[in-house]
């Protein structure tokens, strides 16, 4: 992931089974401006772990360009070039 993610990194705690992967964290301990930033940064934690599977599995060599975006939202990622665009 490109940026850092204070909240993210700070809330996590590891569940301690074996999968270094799977982690948890309470989001009730968010206040409203935490939960926001941690939002933010799950969406583009999600992004790029998307857009690092498509690439891996061989996406690049798609004819088509590939977005990601929520539901209204405003903004796209491009799964290829791993930048965020306005739609």
């Amino acid at each position: 992931m490109k940026g850092s993610c204070s909240i993210y990194e700070a809330k996590l705690q590891d569940l301690g089974f074996d999968f270094s992967s799977v982690r948890y964290f309470d989001p009730t301990e968010l206040d409203d401006g935490e939960m926001e930033e941690f939002d933010e940064c799950a969406e583009e934690y999600l992004y790029e772990w998307f857009s690092d599977r498509f690439l891996e599995a061989g996406g690049d060599s798609f004819p088509l360009p590939c977005y990601l975006q929520f539901h209204d939202g405003g903004r796209r990622f491009n799964m290829k070039t791993k930048q965020w665009t306005e739609e």
